[in-house]
């Protein structure tokens, strides 16, 4: 299994999923990191192909072209991005999304930014998407808002561009992000979620440790990598994501981060 970074507890429970899976069928995994580089992943892929029976990439940088290249060489899933002709464990975003846009929509707000993540991340562009096409079904503005890095800096340091836009609320594309960025208001001498409603992704361990505590769209991250290696031992080859069952659904977690809209 490549992950995109150790330090991102997002990856705690989709390892542990996965490895339960894997000793059950008598298999051991052997973990490795990228870093957030295509490079590096790359490299590492190249290095252990020969010694392993199937690879799971995760939030992986690589092209798509790279990906069908490793593809053709060993089995291969990839977790939290779609590529034609390669096996891919998805969850369906719509329904965690359309409760967190229904949730603002009931608190009064009607701009909202989405801080998005790395360039290269299929799943930033994807929950982009559904948030776009869900905000402006439902009369809200959105805006998109670049992060420097899917870190708790990289939360902090988009806090001047978010208060600059004038939204009333924030999607981030991690909860990290979301950690990070409420930090920066509160450091400023701002009030969460008086001044600004803050939503995350995953529902990582510690995300109900703030204060307050985060809202975020909660995917099941352990049945992910659960079902990556089922499909990976089993041999389905080359299907779209979720094909065989159905994709794991996304749904909000409802906690202290989001109120009602300061309308001035």
């Amino acid at each position: 299994m490549l992950v995109a970074d150790f330090t991102n507890p997002m990856f705690f429970e989709v390892v542990r999923g996965a490895e339960r899976a894997a000793a059950d069928r008598g298999y051991t995994m052997i973990l490795s990191e990228s870093q957030e580089s295509a490079d590096r992943e790359a490299r590492t892929a190249d290095r252990v192909i020969p010694s392993v029976d199937g690879l799971i990439l995760v939030t992986t940088r690589l092209r798509d072209e790279q990906i069908r290249e490793l593809s053709d060489r060993k089995p291969l899933v990839v977790i939290n991005r779609e590529v034609t002709g390669v096996d891919s464990i998805v969850p369906r975003l719509e329904p965690g999304i359309g409760e967190a846009l229904d949730l603002l929509a009931a608190q009064g707000h009607r701009s909202m930014a989405f801080l998005s993540g790395p360039q290269r991340a299929w799943m930033s562009r994807a929950r982009w998407d559904v948030l776009f096409d869900g905000a402006t079904r439902r009369g809200m503005r959105i805006v998109e808002i670049p992060s420097s890095a899917p870190t708790i800096e990289g939360g902090r340091d988009a806090m001047k561009r978010v208060v600059a836009s004038g939204v009333t609320a924030v999607v981030a594309y991690n909860d990290l992000i979301a950690i990070g960025l409420l930090q920066g208001v509160q450091g400023s001498g701002g009030q969460v979620p008086r001044d600004l409603s803050i939503i995350g992704f995953d529902d990582i361990f510690g995300s109900d440790f703030t204060s307050p505590p985060l809202t975020t769209v909660m995917t099941p991250l352990g049945l992910m990598g659960e079902r990556a290696v089922e499909v990976l031992l089993d041999g389905e080859g080359g299907g779209a994501a979720g094909e065989g069952a159905r994709p794991p659904d996304s749904k909000l977690v409802l906690r202290g981060s989001v109120g009602p809209a300061l309308l001035g």
